[in-house]
């Protein structure tokens, strides 16, 4: 499933840049969320809550945020406010296609 984001700049929300690698050998939740739908932002601490209680287990598990915001200062400021510290793909990144 790592191959799915070869060529795609992957980085940690709360930190910096990382190599796709970091993926390999765990299960991995893809999330599509905006900071502009109301579900989403319902949703979004929930997810956070799931995915702290699975790293805290040490759990092979890893979370990819995929976002629908229309640019990356929004984006950034949805990082922010509700999600955990799991990876996201740049707005300008193409993962397919």
């Amino acid at each position: 499933m790592a191959s799915l984001f070869a060529g795609a700049k992957l980085y940690r929300n709360g930190g910096g840049q990382e190599s796709v690698s970091v993926l390999e050998g765990k299960t991995l939740g893809i999330y599509f969320s905006a900071h502009w739908c109301p579900p989403c932002r319902a949703f979004t601490p929930l997810l956070k809550d799931f995915y702290d209680e699975l790293v805290e287990e040490n759990a092979p598990f890893e979370i990819v945020f995929m976002s629908s915001d229309k640019d990356e200062a929004t984006l950034k400021k949805y990082l922010e406010e509700v999600h955990g510290d799991w990876y996201y793909i740049g707005r300008r990144d193409k993962v397919i296609g």
